[in-house]
């Protein structure tokens, strides 16, 4: 199995995605997969080199859907409905779903968190404000319940 380098594109087999090694540590690798780093062990990872050209073309078609294709719209923005979440609740749910944006390919995703006390809307404020994956967010122009966020 190759010792893999900073840069080297790999393939990550448990989350069936392309990636660049960021890093090495011991015996894992930090990889940036899309917008995310994870950490990976040796044994999950598989050179660019080695994959097959029927999986690169099926990973090249899934990373980039065609615009105005069937899966478009699906691929180019997430919703998410946190009302009548505690806020702890609330952004366990807004962290997965991110995760996911950003592993999926997302442009945005729409975040309904209500108006209410505004207690869900500063966390996620202050929580965005922090991601480093973030472009930008702000809330819906219309309703002060909806805040979209950009990658």
């Amino acid at each position: 199995m190759p010792d893999f380098k900073a840069k080297d594109e790999v393939y990550v087999v448990s989350l069936k995605k392309l990636g660049t090694i960021a890093e090495k540590r011991r015996e894992e690798y930090d990889v940036f997969v899309g917008g995310l780093k994870v950490r990976c062990r040796k044994e999950d990872l598989k050179p660019r080199a080695e994959l097959s050209r029927e999986l690169l073309k099926t990973l090249s078609r899934i990373a980039k859907p065609v615009a105005g294709s069937a899966k478009s719209p699906a691929s180019d923005q997430l919703k998410i409905d946190l009302h009548g979440m505690r806020v702890e609740d609330a952004m366990r749910q807004i962290e997965k779903t991110l995760d996911r944006a950003l592993m999926d390919g997302v442009a945005r995703v729409e975040v309904v968190h209500g108006i209410g006390a505004g207690k869900i809307r500063a966390a996620l404020h202050q929580y965005l404000k922090e991601l480093p994956t973030v472009a930008s967010f702000r809330l819906d122009e219309q309703n002060a319940g909806v805040t979209w966020v950009y990658f």
